[in-house]
């Protein structure tokens, strides 16, 4: 074989495989989204949502534009980064939503609705199946699967991530609410979706990024928190965990920053477990926590959390009460609430089942507040006492049909004044509760459900629970 011929012929072999690799790259879309931005994804309804990427293609022209209006969004690309403001219309759908640049990118079965952001330790990571260990799946799981396929709800799961410096992207996909997408997914925030979704009648896209746990600080950036002398000293010498984060912003790096510019609705919160050992700073971490992620939604995003369940803790078990009085001081914070669950917990395990009624009760929250629906949202919160001789009378809000749900009312105790503790008879009468125990003469304070395995029976006409309180100083 000449010489030329052979060389040509190698040449032709080594050429054509490197011309196909050649046009792959040069066909490949240069447009890319972050994965929050995909198909089957809700979109706030009547805002202005923040759409953006990547393009390999630096100072390209980009355009977007989408089925709900008329109007393109032009902007250029600066470093390949771009970014563009788009008005959404009211709640419906499906729509398309195109971006074009040198090439051009279709995202398929957008809904217009409400999107919330679901977040915290174990409690709101539990799936609503049985599927992972530890997790025992929530109340009535398998009927809950089996009604699942609800097509205008829409569940975006973050997969977990650390990083020690912001991130841009997270890993994850929209998937529409089925059978199927909704075993591995938050049971409280799928509980809550299912709620709104019920009583709105409008797309529900629901966001879960939470870590089983994880204390506060990992989700808010580390200066806000190594910044700050009053909350350092747990972090000093601090080595990283390996089945969970445990150092400050690890989490909100990978698994919150990157969802900063879509717009959310509100937000919903289940921790606590994991902060119990320090309840004094709980509140000022919450603050902080609370003002970073509205920094990035807006300073009246909607933010409602629980308080943690009861449950008997191995260690540090006479801190968790003043948990629960810290948690419920967060609510001093402008548009906030939080639910009461000690009438939903497992004295053996931590993680209880009882979370529709969890997720329905935050619905209650924000379908009161945020969509003015005539809905009971709060159980009794106590308001203030007189003391009237041997008797400490309380007085609450949400008190409305204020009532025992299963015999006399327990959990209440009352103090002399020396201190001491003593278990107290209470009734209600007009509307008020009575408290005394015998072996007080003077009493100088008054507290309820002040114990991590207290179950107390006072609620509300609604059937919603008392939260604890302690009038100590």
């Amino acid at each position: 074989m000449p010489f030329f011929y052979s060389t040509a012929c190698w040449l032709r072999l080594w050429c054509t495989p490197c011309l196909f690799i050649f046009l792959s790259i040069t066909a490949k879309a240069e447009i890319t989204l972050p994965a929050i931005i995909g198909d089957h994804m809700v979109l706030q309804q009547q805002t202005t949502a923040q759409i953006w990427g990547w393009t390999s293609r630096s100072n390209e022209a980009i355009r977007v534009w989408a089925s709900w209006g008329s109007d393109t969004v032009t902007t250029k690309a600066v470093r390949g980064d771009w970014k563009v403001a788009l008005p959404t219309p009211k709640a419906g759908g499906p729509h398309t939503l195109y971006i074009a640049g040198h090439d051009t990118v279709v995202v398929k079965d957008v809904l217009i609705g409400e999107v919330w952001l679901a977040s915290g330790q174990s409690n709101m990571e539990m799936p609503v199946d049985s599927i992972h260990a530890g997790f025992p799946g929530m109340t009535n799981f398998r009927e809950e699967i089996a009604q699942a396929d609800q097509p205008e709800i829409r569940l975006f799961l973050v997969q977990k991530r650390v990083a020690d410096a912001p991130q841009l992207d997270v890993q994850g996909e929209w998937k529409v609410c089925s059978s199927e997408s909704v075993r591995d997914f938050s049971a409280v925030a799928y509980a809550f979706a299912d709620r709104l979704h019920s009583t709105l009648s409008r797309p529900i896209g629901m966001i879960a990024s939470s870590w089983g746990g994880t204390n506060a600080e990992v989700w808010m950036p580390a200066d806000s928190v190594l910044g700050d002398s009053l909350l350092t000293s747990p972090f000093v010498g601090l080595k990283e965990g390996n089945r969970w984060p445990s150092l400050p912003g690890k989490a909100y790096n990978a698994m919150i920053y990157p969802l900063r510019h879509f717009a959310l609705k509100g937000a919903i919160w289940y921790q606590g477990e994991s902060n119990r050992l320090r309840p004094e700073t709980y509140p000022q971490v919450m603050a902080k926590l609370i003002n970073t992620w509205r920094s990035h939604w807006g300073d009246e995003m909607p933010f409602y959390f629980s308080e943690i369940a009861p449950y008997k803790y191995w260690s540090a078990r006479e801190l968790v009460p003043y948990l629960k009085q810290a948690q419920a001081e967060c609510m001093e914070i402008p548009y906030t609430g939080m639910v009461v669950t000690n009438d939903l917990g497992d004295l053996g395990h931590i993680h209880p089942r009882s979370k529709r009624q969890v997720g329905e009760r935050l619905a209650a929250w924000a379908l009161a507040k945020d969509y003015q629906v005539d809905v009971a949202y709060s159980g009794p919160v106590y308001k203030s006492h007189t003391i009237d001789r041997r008797k400490v009378v309380v007085n609450f809000a949400f008190a409305e049909g204020l009532k025992s749900v299963d015999g006399p009312l327990r959990d209440f105790e009352v103090s002399n004044e020396q201190g001491e503790w003593f278990s107290a008879t209470a009734k209600i009468i007009n509307g008020q509760v009575h408290v005394w125990a015998k072996e007080v003469r003077n009493p100088a304070a008054v507290r309820f459900a002040w114990s991590d395995v207290a179950e107390p029976n006072l609620v509300n006409a609604a059937g919603l629970p008392a939260a604890c309180f302690n009038t100590a100083p």
